[in-house]
């Protein structure tokens, strides 16, 4: 065989493995590609989820009324320690008639679900309004309604100038604040236009004042709850309390003063902290009996806001007011007992009747809440059951793709299972936690886009390198590290998709009466985007591979074209030096022959 026909054999050959390599390069991006629609998809389905909920439930009755006026002052991120130490905050906690108490609130922390929780009584779950991105009006009914049923009215101000696309706001005067981008680097403080607002809000007749200042959120955001930022726009807020109790009468007026949520100490908030979900709750005034510290959920907020007016609770509303904080007489106290009782277990009636699929009889409020948890176990266990041929069918495509890409061998499986704990040490090591509280300004989700493709990159080289290196220790093989780095990308793909796989059948991808746990949904969604971004780098690095190769095997093939030429150059000079030899007579044979002389003798 000749050199020319034995480079064509070798070039074949490598082809081959190239073209299978291609392929399965091909189908690792598809299952990538899936990866990341499936990610945006199931975080588009969690802050848009089923209002399951919303019941068309009949209006509940009133009570006596209590205070006259109620004002609800809320300083967006404020935490409870911080507003312990503001002088006129601690003064007036210290009042006969105050009530100095802590708010849980629900998960997500957010502003959005917070805001409605604070407004409606019902927390990020029943209100389909887990995310500030969350879309679309409120569906459950809130305080502006219940007071405006009652022949009350309602201020609010301070709020964005996209207040109202939320809420409905029936015989309320709205005092907005030219709205300012949130959470970017040059966010300029908005609470002094707030309190401007504030101020006209004071001078109406409503009976219910709701009244917002975002700066300590912000600034805390920006540069950290416990900064000097944060603690100045805190000290500013307290200025502000101060001269709005200064316009109340609290023998007939009430101040109701809290955040929507915490924060960190280096800012951020929307998870299970404890900084982040502790709100301070300062409740001053008609009808309140001082001393109380406890801890309350924040869904009781307005249900007491409703039993201090006087009006109808919301009717999604999912707690109970704050009666030992009440001083009001007996009558009274039983009287609102008794309203409120009856509204939410006819509220806890539908939901369990809705969870359960069958109607659910009349009960007290704690066993019908102890039936719906029993309710909810069921009906989560039997739609696992459901979900669980998807799962199968998911993971049985996967192994297909891995069987394909050759992916089951046992140096592709360790370097797989090397690449996910790579990420998972990467996306440690730069600081990111299983927390949505992580993010405060908006170049944050730039920063996790790029965590997770540099954690992604970092897993698959390292996870090759590991198949690699196994490869030739246990299965004696030498496969082009190119093979390697996709065998080992789509191993980790099938890492991600039994995270995916328990997803589906534990919560499903489409949500309605519960939402994820954040802290076991958060690696099932990064898992979704590593498995994409994974996929793009093995794509780049195996280009990268192959370049080399090509420009390896041409300095080859050069260095074998100069050998083969200079070799015929010294084959083609002996040659000519041999047929001149040849014709070159003998010295000898030229005397004897030509010479006369010698012939003769």
């Amino acid at each position: 065989m000749s050199d020319r026909d034995r480079s064509i054999s070798i070039g074949n050959t490598r082809f081959r493995p190239r073209l299978r390599t291609a392929l399965a390069l091909l189908v690792v991006l598809a299952v990538g590609i899936a990866g990341i629609l499936a990610a945006g998809w199931t975080r588009a389905n969690y802050a848009n989820p089923k209002r399951f909920y919303v019941h068309d439930l009949p209006a509940a009755q009133s009570s006596p009324a209590v205070s006259s006026r109620v004002v609800l002052v809320v300083s967006d991120g404020l935490r409870d320690d911080v507003a312990r130490q503001l002088p006129n905050m601690s003064s007036l906690g210290r009042r006969p008639d105050a009530a100095f108490l802590r708010s849980v609130t629900g998960v997500p922390s957010l502003s959005t679900p917070g805001a409605i929780n604070l407004l409606c009584g019902v927390g990020p779950v029943q209100s389909g309004f887990p995310l500030n991105e969350s879309k679309g009006e409120v569906s459950v009914e809130c305080l502006f309604e219940t007071v405006a049923a009652a022949g009350l009215s309602s201020a609010v101000a301070g709020v964005g100038e996209g207040f109202n696309t939320h809420f409905y706001l029936p015989n309320t005067e709205v005092f907005a604040r030219p709205s300012s981008p949130s959470h970017i680097e040059s966010y300029v403080p908005q609470d002094f236009e707030s309190f401007q607002a504030t101020k006209k809000a004071l001078q109406t007749k409503a009976s219910f004042l709701y009244l917002y200042f975002p700066d300590v959120d912000e600034l805390s955001h920006l540069y950290g709850a416990l900064s000097r930022q944060g603690l100045d726009a805190a000290k500013i807020v307290d200025g502000f309390v101060g001269e709005i109790a200064a316009t109340l009468d609290f023998s007939r007026d009430t101040l109701i003063v809290t955040s929507d949520h915490g924060h960190r100490d280096e800012g951020g908030h929307g998870g299970y902290e404890w900084l982040a979900r502790r709100s301070p709750l300062l409740i001053v005034g008609r009808g309140i009996k001082g001393g109380s510290t406890a801890d309350v959920a924040q869904s009781q907020i307005a249900p007491t806001i409703a039993a201090l007016l006087g009006v109808p609770r919301p009717r999604h509303a999912e707690g109970m007011p704050l009666l030992e904080d009440l001083e009001v007489s007996g009558s009274v106290a039983e009287s609102i007992r008794q309203a409120h009782e009856v509204a939410l277990e006819r509220k806890l009636r539908a939901d369990l009747a809705k969870l359960s699929d069958r109607p659910a009889a009349p009960g007290d409020v704690e066993v019908l809440k102890m039936q719906i948890s029993e309710a909810g176990w069921t009906r989560g266990v039997r739609e696992g059951l459901r979900r669980t041929p998807y799962a199968i069918v998911l993971l049985g495509a996967l192994s297909v793709c891995l069987a394909f890409c050759r992916a089951l061998r046992k140096e592709s499986l360790l370097g797989g299972i090397t690449a996910a704990g790579v990420f998972a040490f990467f996306m440690w090591a730069t600081g990111w936690r299983l927390t949505i509280s992580q993010f405060n300004v908006v170049s944050d989700e730039t920063r996790l886009t790029l965590a997770l493709l540099g954690a992604s990159a970092a897993g698959v080289f390292v996870g090759s390198l590991v198949s690699k290196i196994s490869g030739r220790i246990i299965a004696l093989s030498n496969r082009p590290f190119s093979e390697h780095l996709v065998a080992t990308t789509s191993a980790a793909q099938g890492v991600a998709g039994l995270l995916v796989a328990w997803m589906l059948v534990y919560y499903g991808l489409e949500y309605s009466w519960r939402l994820p746990d954040l802290r076991l949904g958060l690696p099932t969604f990064w898992a979704m985007y590593a498995s994409g971004f994974a996929a793009i780098s093995a794509g780049v690095l195996t280009i990268v591979v192959w370049l080399a190769s090509v420009a390896r095997e041409r300095r080859r093939k050069k260095r074998v074209d100069q050998r083969e030429q200079q070799g015929s150059l010294s084959a083609a000079e002996s040659e000519t030096r041999f047929s001149l030899t040849e014709n070159v007579p003998p010295a000898h044979s030229s005397s004897s022959e030509f010479n006369p002389s010698v012939k003769g003798r």
